[in-house]
C-alpha cells in the first residue's frame, strides 16, 4: 500500500506536466528585450516614485536598433531644449509614463517639446517617466503644492494599463521587475534602494503604500523549466490580480 501510495505521488506531478505539454503550455520564457544607456543607467532609484530620471545626458538603444538621445536637468525632469521667457507666468506642466516623456524620440521631439516651441511666452516641463502610473503623477502634484510650484495647466497622460500600475497587481509586479532586470543587468543594483507606490484596499478604505524592489516578484522555482510550475504560478497571480481593484483605487484616495 505504502509503494502503491509513492507510485501515485510521483508519476501525479509527472502526468500533469505532460498533459500541460500536449495541451500547448510551456515553461516560463520572458520577452526578449534590451534598453541600454551610455555612459550610464538613465534611471535612478527613488523612495517615494519608485524611479526617476537621472540627471545627465544619456544615448539610449532599444532592442539594438532603435537609437535616440536624452538629457535629464537636475531635478530629474526631461529637459526641453527650446527657450521660454524669463517673465512668463503661465506654466504648463505634462504628467504621465513613456508616452508623456517621450520615450524613442530626442529631446526636442516630444509632445512637451513641441509645446513649448509654440508657447514661447509659457513655461513647459515634462514630469513624465517611463514605467509611471498615475499613482506617481498624484505624488508629483503633491509635492508641486507643498513647495508651492501651482502650475497654470496641469496636462495628464492616462492609459488603461495605469490601472494596473496604480494598484500593483501581479502582472506589473513581474513586467516590472524582471522585466527591466531582464533589459539592463545594471538595473538589479541600481534599484535596490527604490520603493514602487501603489493603492491598497482594505475593508473598503483605499491608502497609498510603498513596496521595495527586491519584494516586488519572484519566480517560484523551476519556473523557468517546467511547464506546471509556470501554470500554477500564472493561475495564482491572475487569482490575486482579479481580486485587486485597479479602477477605484486612485479615484478613491
Amino acid at each position: 500500500m505504502i509503494k502503491k501510495w509513492i507510485y501515485y505521488i510521483l508519476l501525479t506531478p509527472i502526468c500533469f506536466e505532460v498533459a500541460l505539454l500536449v495541451l500547448g503550455y510551456r515553461k516560463y520564457t520572458p520577452i526578449d528585450y534590451t534598453i541600454t544607456s551610455s555612459p550610464s543607467y538613465c534611471l535612478s532609484p527613488d523612495a517615494k516614485l519608485g524611479f526617476a530620471l537621472n540627471p545627465g545626458s544619456f544615448e539610449v538603444t532599444m532592442n539594438k536598433g532603435l537609437i535616440y538621445s536624452v538629457t535629464h536637468s537636475s531635478d530629474s525632469l526631461r529637459e526641453i531644449p527650446f527657450p521660454h521667457s524669463d517673465s512668463a507666468e503661465n506654466k504648463i506642466y505634462f504628467l504621465g509614463c513613456s508616452y508623456t516623456y517621450g520615450m524613442g524620440v530626442n529631446d526636442d521631439e516630444n509632445l512637451p517639446a513641441l509645446v513649448q516651441k509654440e508657447v514661447p511666452n509659457s513655461v513647459v516641463k515634462n514630469f513624465g517617466v517611463p514605467g509611471f502610473g498615475t499613482i506617481q503623477s498624484y505624488l508629483q502634484l503633491q509635492k508641486m503644492i507643498t513647495e508651492n510650484d501651482i502650475p497654470t495647466t496641469v496636462i495628464l497622460n492616462y492609459a488603461n494599463f495605469h490601472d494596473i500600475r496604480n494598484a500593483l497587481t501581479p502582472f506589473y509586479r513581474e513586467n516590472l521587475k524582471i522585466g527591466f532586470e531582464r533589459s539592463n543587468k545594471e538595473v538589479k543594483k541600481i534599484m535596490q534602494s527604490g520603493k514602487i507606490p501603489f493603492v491598497k484596499e482594505q475593508n473598503g478604505h483605499f491608502s497609498i503604500e510603498f513596496c521595495e524592489w527586491n519584494n516586488l516578484y519572484k519566480h517560484w522555482p523551476l519556473r523557468s523549466y517546467l511547464a506546471s510550475v509556470n501554470y500554477l504560478q500564472s493561475q495564482y497571480d491572475l487569482r490575486k490580480d482579479n481580486k485587486i481593484q485597479k479602477k477605484k483605487s486612485l479615484s478613491s484616495l
